[in-house]
C-alpha cells in the first residue's frame, strides 16, 4: 500500500475508533459496520468532496437519518430521550465520514470525540472500556503520523509518549464526565417524580425464565471468600420475594475485630451494595452503611479497594418476626404435602429439616439457564414435584418456601458465589455470572441464622464449562487482573490513578528505558554510514537511453556516474574539471533531459543535446 494511504489510514483510526464505541455501547453494530467500511473507503481515497453540500448540511441529513432509525430500530440505551440520542450520533457519523472524504483530519477526530461522548453510557462493559482504550491509543497515532514525532530521536519518543499519556487522560475524562453526568441526570429525574418512583430490588419466580451468562468482572479479592451477600428477601407474594421495611432499616455499626480479613477491588461503579461475607465485624476503606442482616451499602466505591474483616463465630442474633413464616395459603396448600414426603410428619428439628431439604434439592435436581415449569399449580410445586431442572433463585425460592410450610424461618439471599481462583496469584475475580442466590434458616436452638445452598453445583460447573486452568492461562488471568484494577482506578479515579503512576518505581523506569533506547538510537544512527538512495530510473524508454548515453560521455571525460547520483550531480561534478566548453552542453542536455522527464514527455526532443554535447567531448578529445 502507498505510504500515503497507510498515513491516511493511521490518521483515520479515532473515527473507527469511536464507531466501536458507539456501536458496544448501544450494540449498533449494523450501523458502526457499515460506517466504518465507507470511512476506510474514504480513506484510501484522494481527498475529494471539499466543496458542496456543507458540513451543517450533511449532519442534518445524518440527524434525520437518526430519527428515522430509533423508529425501526433498538433505541440507543441512555438517560437521554432515544430519538434525541439516536439523531446527535448519526449526525456525527455522517459528519465523520465527510470529512474523512474531504481529507480534513483534525475536523474528523473532533467528530469521533464527540461521538464518542455521546455514546458512553452509565455502565462500562468490557468491549465498551476497550473501545474506549482504542480511541486514546489511534488518536495518539494520528497525532504522532501528523507530526512526525517518531522521527526526532528521544524528544520524539518522549513526544509521543506525551500524546498516548493526554489521550488515554482525554478518554478516561470523558467517560468519567459523561457517567457523571448522566447520572446526575437519573437522579434529578428521579428526584422530580419522587421518592417513590426508585424500584425495590426484587427476586422473582416465574414459569419460564432465561439467564445469561455475563462475563464482565465485577470485583476481585485477594483472598477466596465462598459466599458474599448483597440482599436479603423476606417478604415472598408468591411471585416476588422482597426485601422488608425492617430489613432495609438502617442497623447501626459493626462490631469490629475479627480474626478473617480480605481485601476487595470494585472494578465497576453504579453499585452501592458492597458484597460482604457472613459475620461481617469491619469494613475499612470507605464511609459505609450498615443494614439489618450485616448488609452494607457504600456511595463512591467504585475503583476503590476495601478490606472486609469478619468472624466465624457469630453472635446470637434477635429471633425473626412471623413474616419470615408468611406464604400465600394457596401456595401453602400445595406445598405442604410436598413437604411431607420428603420429610415426613410431624417437622423435625430446624436444622435436620434444613439439611435434608438442601440435600435433596441438590442432589436430585439439575442446574439450567433456560427454566421451564409449565405445567398445573404454582412453578415452585411443579419444580418440586416434577424434578423439573432451574437454577439458584429457583431452588433457594423452592426450600424457603418449604421451610415455611414446616414452621421454618426462611429467607433468601442475594449476593455472589463460585469466583474463579488463580493458583497462581490466590485471587479470586466475580464476575456478574457468579451472581447467586441461597437460604438462611432460622435455628431456635443456636438462636442464629445458618446458612444452606440448595443449588446443583455440579450440574452447574458442568454447564459453565469450569475445569482446571492450564498454567499459560493462569499467567494470562493474572496479567489481565493486574490490568482490571489498573483499568478500574484510572476510569474511576483518574487523580489517584495519576498519582498512583507518577509515585510509582515502574514508571520511573519505563521512562528510564524508553529514554534510554532513544539515544541509543540516536547515537547507533550517527555510527552507522547513512544509506544512500538510489536515483530511480526514468519509466520512459527514450529517456533511459537518453540518460545511459550521457552517462557514456561523461565516462569518456572521466567522470563516471553512480546510481545514487541525479544529472545536476553529475553535472556539478564535470564542472569541477572539464572547460567551459564541456560543460556548457552538458548543462543544455541536463535542463532538456529534466523538462523532458518531469513533464512526462517522450525523450524524443533530447537528441540534439546529446549530438551537441557528443561532439564537444570528440572535440576535446582529438590531439
Amino acid at each position: 500500500m502507498p505510504p500515503a494511504r497507510t498515513a491516511r489510514l493511521v490518521e483515520m483510526g479515532p473515527v473507527l475508533a469511536a464507531l466501536a464505541v458507539h456501536a458496544a455501547a448501544h450494540a449498533r453494530w449494523w450501523l458502526a459496520g457499515p460506517a466504518a467500511v465507507a470511512v476506510v473507503g474514504a480513506a484510501l481515497r484522494r481527498p475529494r468532496w471539499t466543496g458542496r453540500p456543507g458540513a451543517l448540511a450533511v449532519a442534518a441529513v445524518g440527524a434525520l437519518a437518526g430519527v428515522v432509525l430509533s423508529a425501526v430500530s433498538p433505541a440507543p440505551d441512555s438517560a437521554l430521550p432515544p430519538a434525541l440520542v439516536s439523531a446527535l450520533t448519526c449526525g456525527l457519523i455522517a459528519l465523520a465520514l465527510w470529512h474523512v472524504a474531504a481529507g480534513r483530519g483534525e475536523a474528523a477526530w473532533a467528530s469521533a470525540w464527540a461521538l464518542a461522548a455521546l455514546s458512553v453510557r452509565l455502565s462500562t462493559p468490557p468491549a465498551l472500556q476497550a473501545s474506549l482504550a482504542a480511541l486514546g491509543v489511534t488518536t495518539a497515532l494520528a497525532l504522532a503520523a501528523r507530526s512526525g514525532a517518531w522521527r526526532s530521536g528521544a524528544v520524539g519518543l518522549a513526544a509521543t509518549a506525551g500524546l498516548f499519556t493526554l489521550t488515554a487522560a482525554g478518554a478516561l475524562g470523558l467517560a468519567t464526565l459523561v457517567r457523571a453526568s448522566e447520572r446526575a441526570l437519573l437522579s434529578a429525574a428521579a428526584a422530580l417524580v419522587g421518592p417513590g418512583a426508585t424500584p425495590r430490588p426484587e427476586l422473582s419466580v416465574a414459569r419460564s425464565q432465561r439467564q445469561g451468562l455475563d462475563g464482565t468482572a465485577l470485583y476481585e479479592l485477594d483472598a477466596p471468600v465462598p459466599r458474599l451477600r448483597t440482599l436479603l428477601f423476606d417478604d415472598f407474594d408468591g411471585a416476588r420475594w422482597t426485601t422488608s421495611e425492617g430489613l432495609a432499616a438502617q442497623a447501626g455499626l459493626l462490631s469490629g475485630g475479627g480474626e478473617r480479613h480480605a481485601t476487595i477491588w470494585v472494578l465497576t461503579g453504579g453499585e452501592a451494595r458492597v458484597p460482604v461475607p457472613e459475620g461481617l465485624t469491619a469494613v475499612g476503606g470507605a464511609a459505609v452503611v450498615v443494614h439489618a442482616g450485616q448488609l452494607v451499602t457504600a456511595k463512591d466505591v467504585a475503583g476503590r479497594r476495601l478490606t472486609l474483616s469478619w468472624s466465624d463465630a457469630q453472635p446470637p442474633s434477635d429471633p425473626p418476626g412471623p413474616g419470615t413464616l408468611a406464604l400465600p395459603e394457596a401456595l401453602r396448600a400445595e406445598l405442604e404435602p410436598l413437604a411431607q414426603g420428603l420429610l415426613g410428619t410431624p417437622p423435625g428439628r430446624a436444622r435436620a429439616d434444613a439439611e435434608a431439604l438442601a440435600h435433596h434439592l441438590s442432589e436430585r435436581h439439575e442446574y439450567t439457564l433456560d427454566v421451564d415449569l409449565q405445567g398445573p399449580g404454582h412453578p415452585l410445586a411443579v419444580l418440586v414435584a416434577e424434578r423439573r431442572p432451574a437454577f439458584c433463585a429457583y431452588f433457594a425460592s423452592a426450600m424457603a418456601a418449604l421451610l415455611r410450610t414446616r414452621g421454618v424461618h426462611a429467607r433468601v439471599v442475594g449476593g455472589y458465589a463460585g469466583g474463579a481462583v488463580n493458583p497462581l496469584t490466590g485471587r479470586m475475580v466475580l464476575r456478574a455470572r457468579d451472581a447467586h442466590a441461597w437460604v438462611e434458616a432460622w435455628l431456635p436452638d443456636e438462636a442464629q441464622w445458618a446458612t444452606f445452598d440448595p443449588t446443583p453445583w455440579r450440574s452447574r460447573d458442568a454447564l459453565e464449562g469450569r475445569g482446571p486452568p492450564s498454567r499459560l492461562s493462569q499467567l494470562a488471568d493474572a496479567v489481565a487482573s493486574a490490568a482490571r484494577r489498573a483499568l478500574a482506578l484510572a476510569r474511576h479515579r483518574p487523580r489517584e490513578a495519576l498519582a498512583s503512576a507518577a509515585s510509582s518505581p515502574v514508571t520511573w523506569l519505563a521512562a528510564g528505558l524508553a529514554g534510554a533506547a532513544g539515544l541509543w538510537r540516536r547515537w547507533s544512527r550517527r555510527r552507522r554510514p547513512a544509506r544512500e538512495a538510489t536515483v530511480a530510473p526514468p519509466a520512459d524508454a527514450a529517456l533511459a537511453r537518453a540518460r545511459a548515453r550521457f552517462e557514456a560521455l561523461l565516462a569518456r571525460c572521466g567522470v563516471v556516474a553512480r546510481p545514487t547520483q541525479t544529472e545536476g550531480e553529475l553535472l556539478a561534478k564535470l564542472s569541477e574539471t572539464a572547460p567551459r566548453e564541456l560543460v556548457a552542453p552538458a548543462a543544455d542536455f541536463v535542463r532538456a533531459y529534466q523538462g523532458e522527464r518531469f513533464r512526462a514527455r517522450t525523450g524524443r526532443a533530447l537528441e540534439g543535446p546529446l549530438d551537441a554535447l557528443e561532439r564537444a567531448v570528440s572535440a576535446r578529445a582529438r590531439p
